[in-house]
């Protein structure tokens, strides 16, 4: 299963590229671009025509996948007309720089669409995807979706790009990002912010009061009370206020409550999977 947007981008800009610089090449007079206005609409024209070709031939589907990216090919082109010339670069080095970005940044809107995201925050999710990829070479028995993880990634960032927006600058948004865009995390719950879970609304299916009680019954003893103090649902036969108190009247670690989390979570999700319920917050 390729995903040319993803895994897969990499060929498919490579191509794309490659077939339109061709065709620039080939069908332009590259000193004289600037000096014709229709030179754009002609060049764009060409080459949506050359990609729909290829598309109806293509059994990976990689043209196809190619086509919504030029969406507003033709703009770009009138764009390039106003490039200042630079000293050592020649008009097809700079036009491919151009024509690269456009491509990525035209991947980024069209995903950004299709999650409900805006590009920044896809862009902000490749970093952390790549700085995930350098980690995890180095921790290869640690899974992506750990709290170990992410906390190495916090850790990092801290250390190396703290104050920097480019990247989170919270554990808890480093979380929330693998729960929505990691393939390997999506079918996880994604419980990023437990004072307002309980609250919040669920994609498909939505889950009511009644229905959460009624799978958090099934874990039993300091889980129970565990998720119970998460949720702030005071179903335990002792109402805690807060992790705190319970902590304190428990005489519990807070190591030992993390790791107790942790497993209740694993249950929790496993009594959903057997409800036929999958869910992810969508708390921002």
């Amino acid at each position: 299963m390729f995903d040319w947007y993803g895994k897969d981008w990499l060929k498919l800009k490579k191509q794309s590229v490659a077939l339109v610089i061709s065709i620039w090449s080939d069908s332009m007079n590259v000193k004289n671009f600037s000096s014709n206005r229709n030179n754009p609409i002609e060049l764009n024209t060409e080459i949506m025509a050359a990609i729909a070709k290829r598309a109806q031939v293509d059994t990976l589907g990689m043209w196809s996948e190619a086509l919504p990216l030029f969406s507003q090919f033709e703009a770009f082109l009138y764009d390039c007309l106003g490039l200042p010339k630079k000293e050592g670069v020649s008009d097809t080095q700079m036009f491919g720089q151009a024509l690269k970005s456009y491509l990525e940044n035209s991947r980024r809107m069209l995903i950004a669409a299709e999650l409900g995201e805006t590009p920044a925050k896809v862009k902000i999710w490749e970093r952390l995807q790549r700085l995930s990829g350098a980690i995890k070479s180095y921790n290869e028995g640690e899974s992506k979706c750990s709290d170990a993880h992410f906390k190495q990634l916090f850790d990092y960032i801290s250390l190396n790009h703290l104050g920097d927006y480019n990247y989170p600058q919270k554990l808890s948004t480093i979380r929330k990002y693998f729960y929505k865009h990691s393939s390997a995390c999506k079918n996880l719950v994604a419980f990023d912010d437990m004072d307002t879970y309980s609250n919040t609304s669920f994609l498909t299916p939505h889950i009511n009061k009644e229905e959460l009680e009624k799978c958090l019954r099934t874990l039993g003893g300091r889980e129970f009370e565990v998720m119970d103090v998460e949720f702030g649902l005071g179903l335990s036969r002792i109402s805690y206020t807060s992790k705190a108190a319970y902590l304190q009247q428990k005489s519990m670690p807070v190591k030992e409550y993390e790791r107790l989390r942790v497993a209740a979570l694993k249950k929790l999700l496993g009594a959903f999977e057997n409800a036929g319920m999958r869910v992810i917050t969508n708390a921002n």
